[in-house]
């Protein structure tokens, strides 16, 4: 959670340098910080295949299989949330479903909103730093 929150504040802030490293490297400003985040991907790839031993998968699954079962009949496994749970809930209580209805419309004016600045921003000739910081202080 933390290295998201810090991504999401301090990302931002490096669209103006990886500019820079796009202009070096010959490609279009704005493909700096996609160019850059390949790299980091790649890097935490590598570093995951080399580092995560023993693969938690196979461990979850060695454990699954020592498992004795349990004598007796047994119920059906419940998901964690089903539809049907969540449309029963929302039948017994029709506020939920505006409280979702609303949440998402604020989501979707907020998205909106943050998409159409950078590129008022630009259109209005703001630096590439100066867009990335009021991006960075959103989040």
């Amino acid at each position: 959670m933390w290295a998201t929150t810090i991504g999401a504040v301090a990302g931002p802030n490096l669209s103006g340098p990886s500019g820079s490293v796009a202009d070096r490297l010959g490609i279009p400003e704005l493909t700096g910080p996609f160019a850059i985040g390949t790299v980091g991907m790649v890097l935490a790839a590598a570093v995951i295949a080399v580092r995560l031993r023993p693969d938690p998968l196979l461990l979850a699954r060695e454990a699954a299989a020592a498992e004795e079962p349990v004598a007796g009949p047994q119920a059906a496994p419940v998901s964690a949330a089903s539809w049907r749970r969540t449309l029963a809930a929302v039948r017994d209580r029709p506020v939920l479903g505006w409280a979702v209805v609303g949440l998402a419309g604020g989501h979707a004016a907020m998205v909106g909103v943050m998409i159409m600045t950078p590129l008022h921003m630009e259109h209005g000739g703001a630096d590439l730093r100066v867009i990335g910081f009021v991006v960075s202080i959103h989040v």
